[in-house]
């Protein structure tokens, strides 16, 4: 009897302990799950601020929407003193006609500064549109243009879309409409070893080794 009672009790203890590993296992992956939620929560309301910065900066700078084949005798309408007031790195503004793209290009002493900064300098993951810093900013040869693909559809995320043969490049001297020679997936192998043209590249969601790509040509 006292051997029935011990095992009884011993196998009452094992149920127990293995419960109690049960719960704390249920209890650490609902943690995860939480801290998950809340970076997500968290990411988003970065890219959602991001994009109200840049409205903000749009509509208070581009005192006039520029079209394709808008004729200003202003200098594009963009009041570039301001912006240099707020970033001394502006170089540009690019427009996507039909799309929402329509943002200040800053050009930093490397590539990683604005992938992860504002155009104010606030640091956010949205970053900010940028051009190679080996490039020159007067965008009269090879210039590569950098943005995120971001999930709430902001900065570069509407190139994967786009289906246009017009995009513009603003700068203080200059509008400058370039026609687009080709659109796609391309490695990153490859987008390096571009010598010419214009190019916009953004990420592809789920695909770390290419980027989406849209080259173009200055034809005014």
């Amino acid at each position: 009897m006292q051997g029935g009672f011990n095992g009884a009790a011993d196998g009452k203890f094992v149920m127990k302990r293995i419960s109690r590993i049960l719960t704390a296992i249920f209890l650490s992956l609902a943690l995860a799950f939480a801290s998950i939620c809340f970076f997500l929560f968290f990411r988003s309301m970065q890219e959602i601020d991001a994009e109200d910065e840049f409205a903000r900066i749009e509509y208070t700078h581009l005192r006039e929407q520029v079209g394709v084949f808008a004729c200003v005798d202003e200098p594009q309408g963009i009041d570039w003193a301001a912006l240099r007031a707020i970033n001394p790195d502006v170089v540009g503004w690019i427009e996507v006609p039909g799309t929402t793209i329509s943002y200040p290009i800053v050009q930093g002493t490397d590539n990683d500064h604005y992938l992860y900064h504002t155009f104010t300098g606030a640091r956010n993951a949205s970053g900010a549109i940028f051009l190679d810093h080996r490039d020159s900013p007067d965008f009269h040869s090879r210039a590569m243009i950098y943005g995120h693909n971001v999930r709430n559809g902001s900065m570069f995320a509407p190139l994967l879309g786009w289906v246009g043969d017009i995009f513009l490049i603003h700068t203080p001297e200059d509008v400058m409409k370039i026609a687009v020679t080709w659109r796609g997936v391309m490695p990153l192998a490859d987008i390096v070893a571009i010598e010419d043209d214009i190019v916009l590249v953004t990420c592809v969601n789920g695909r770390p080794d290419v980027r989406w790509v849209v080259r173009g040509n200055v034809v005014s």
